[in-house]
């Protein structure tokens, strides 16, 4: 699988070098030495190739109900479809506990040469409206290569 993407990240966030799967993610900066968690935008890919999933709706509900079942106290907050790059996208936002956290959870998914392409931003619940527009700048700059 020969996977290339470029997109425009928040240049006062940090890369981290070690992503837990994900092919990249980046850091939003500490907003004091008590800030347990950062923000982050993570970009994440998975070969359909061999897959049974044949439509994006079929790629994206499996993974809500993954969710529900590995995410601790989920709570689906929205869905809606979208386009990345003149490609249709759904976007489905959730929350759920992360640890002593409470998580706000925002998902791009699309899906091109039988790739599928996850943007998820993660934000403590109470800050995730103040990262929201840098992420979505994050995610409408995404064009796959």
């Amino acid at each position: 699988m020969h996977i290339g993407f470029c997109f425009i990240y928040p240049k006062e966030w940090s890369i981290a070098t070690e992503s837990l799967g994900a092919v990249a993610i980046f850091l939003s900066q500490k907003e004091s030495e008590s800030d347990g968690f950062q923000e982050n935008v993570s970009i994440g890919l998975q070969d359909l190739e061999n897959n049974e999933f044949k439509t994006l709706d079929q790629y994206v509900d499996s993974n809500i109900r993954g969710l529900e079942k590995f995410v601790t106290n989920y709570e689906l907050v929205e869905t809606k479809d979208l386009v990345i790059s003149n490609i249709p996208a759904k976007q489905i936002i959730y929350t759920g506990d992360q640890g002593i956290y409470r998580i706000k959870f925002l998902q791009t998914y699309f899906i091109k040469d039988n790739v599928a392409y996850i943007i998820s931003y993660t934000a403590d619940q109470e800050k995730f409206d103040k990262y929201l527009k840098l992420a979505e700048n994050v995610i409408t700059s995404f064009q796959p290569l």
